[in-house]
Protein backbone atom coordinates (compact mmCIF):
# COMPACT_ATOMS: atom_id res chain seq x y z
CA UNK A 1 0.00 0.00 0.00
CA UNK A 2 1.16 3.53 -0.67
CA UNK A 3 0.43 6.34 1.78
CA UNK A 4 1.93 9.76 1.00
CA UNK A 5 4.82 8.26 -0.93
CA UNK A 6 5.56 5.56 1.66
CA UNK A 7 5.03 1.85 1.01
CA UNK A 8 3.19 0.05 3.82
CA UNK A 9 2.18 -3.56 4.33
CA UNK A 10 -1.24 -2.36 5.56
CA UNK A 11 -3.06 0.92 6.01
CA UNK A 12 -2.83 2.81 9.31
CA UNK A 13 -5.83 3.15 11.66
CA UNK A 14 -8.50 5.41 10.20
CA UNK A 15 -7.73 4.37 6.60
CA UNK A 16 -8.78 1.55 4.29
CA UNK A 17 -6.93 0.02 1.37
CA UNK A 18 -8.08 0.51 -2.20
CA UNK A 19 -6.39 -1.56 -4.89
CA UNK A 20 -6.30 -0.86 -8.59
CA UNK A 21 -4.16 -2.11 -11.50
CA UNK A 22 -2.23 1.18 -11.53
CA UNK A 23 -1.62 1.56 -7.77
CA UNK A 24 -2.71 0.56 -4.31
CA UNK A 25 -3.42 3.35 -1.85
CA UNK A 26 -4.78 4.11 1.59
CA UNK A 27 -7.89 6.27 1.75
CA UNK A 28 -9.07 8.03 4.91
CA UNK A 29 -12.28 6.86 6.58
CA UNK A 30 -15.13 9.32 7.09
CA UNK A 31 -14.60 11.91 9.85
CA UNK A 32 -16.78 10.14 12.47
CA UNK A 33 -15.29 6.73 11.75
CA UNK A 34 -12.25 5.32 13.59
CA UNK A 35 -11.91 2.20 11.40
CA UNK A 36 -13.62 1.27 8.15
CA UNK A 37 -13.91 -1.45 5.55
CA UNK A 38 -14.47 1.03 2.72
CA UNK A 39 -15.68 4.60 2.22
CA UNK A 40 -19.28 3.64 3.01
CA UNK A 41 -18.89 1.05 5.79
CA UNK A 42 -17.48 1.88 9.20
CA UNK A 43 -16.39 -0.92 11.57
CA UNK A 44 -15.63 1.28 14.62
CA UNK A 45 -16.81 4.79 15.41
CA UNK A 46 -14.99 7.65 17.09
CA UNK A 47 -15.99 8.60 20.65
CA UNK A 48 -19.50 9.98 20.94
CA UNK A 49 -20.92 7.98 18.02
CA UNK A 50 -22.80 4.67 17.91
CA UNK A 51 -22.21 2.07 15.21
CA UNK A 52 -25.27 0.81 13.33
CA UNK A 53 -25.16 -1.07 10.01
CA UNK A 54 -21.77 0.38 9.10
CA UNK A 55 -22.75 3.99 9.89
CA UNK A 56 -21.72 6.18 12.82
CA UNK A 57 -24.69 7.90 14.46
CA UNK A 58 -24.99 10.42 17.27
CA UNK A 59 -28.28 8.79 18.35
CA UNK A 60 -29.66 5.32 17.72
CA UNK A 61 -32.73 4.96 15.46
CA UNK A 62 -36.19 4.23 16.89
CA UNK A 63 -36.65 0.70 18.28
CA UNK A 64 -32.91 0.48 19.05
CA UNK A 65 -31.07 1.39 22.23
CA UNK A 66 -27.49 2.63 22.66
CA UNK A 67 -25.01 0.27 24.27
CA UNK A 68 -22.49 2.55 25.96
CA UNK A 69 -20.05 -0.33 26.48
CA UNK A 70 -19.76 -1.44 22.84
CA UNK A 71 -20.91 1.91 21.38
CA UNK A 72 -23.37 0.12 19.10
CA UNK A 73 -27.11 0.38 18.59
CA UNK A 74 -28.82 -2.81 19.80
CA UNK A 75 -32.35 -4.18 19.59
CA UNK A 76 -34.43 -3.38 22.66
CA UNK A 77 -35.25 -6.66 24.36
CA UNK A 78 -37.58 -6.70 27.33
CA UNK A 79 -38.24 -10.21 28.59
CA UNK A 80 -40.50 -11.34 31.36
CA UNK A 81 -39.57 -14.62 32.98
CA UNK A 82 -41.97 -16.81 34.96
CA UNK A 83 -41.20 -18.04 38.46
CA UNK A 84 -39.18 -21.21 39.02
CA UNK A 85 -41.10 -24.49 39.02
CA UNK A 86 -41.09 -26.80 42.04
CA UNK A 87 -38.07 -29.07 42.45
CA UNK A 88 -38.42 -32.45 40.79
CA UNK A 89 -38.10 -35.62 42.88
CA UNK A 90 -34.53 -36.64 43.64
CA UNK A 91 -33.31 -39.21 41.12
CA UNK A 92 -30.20 -41.31 40.76
CA UNK A 93 -29.56 -43.69 37.89
CA UNK A 94 -33.17 -43.30 36.75
CA UNK A 95 -34.69 -44.22 40.13
CA UNK A 96 -36.60 -41.91 42.46
CA UNK A 97 -36.40 -43.03 46.04
CA UNK A 98 -34.68 -40.93 48.71
CA UNK A 99 -31.04 -41.18 47.66
CA UNK A 100 -28.71 -38.85 49.54
CA UNK A 101 -26.77 -38.03 46.41
CA UNK A 102 -28.96 -37.56 43.38
CA UNK A 103 -30.22 -34.88 41.02
CA UNK A 104 -33.12 -32.52 41.37
CA UNK A 105 -34.15 -30.10 38.64
CA UNK A 106 -36.47 -27.16 38.18
CA UNK A 107 -37.37 -24.93 35.25
CA UNK A 108 -38.55 -21.46 34.37
CA UNK A 109 -39.93 -20.18 31.07
CA UNK A 110 -40.33 -16.86 29.32
CA UNK A 111 -43.73 -15.32 29.86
Amino acid sequence: MKQIGVCLSSCPPGYFGQRSPERNECIKCKADCEACFNQNFCTKCKNGFYLHLGKCLENCPDRLEPNNHTMECNDIVHCKINEWSQWSPCTRKGKTCGFKRGNETRERDYA
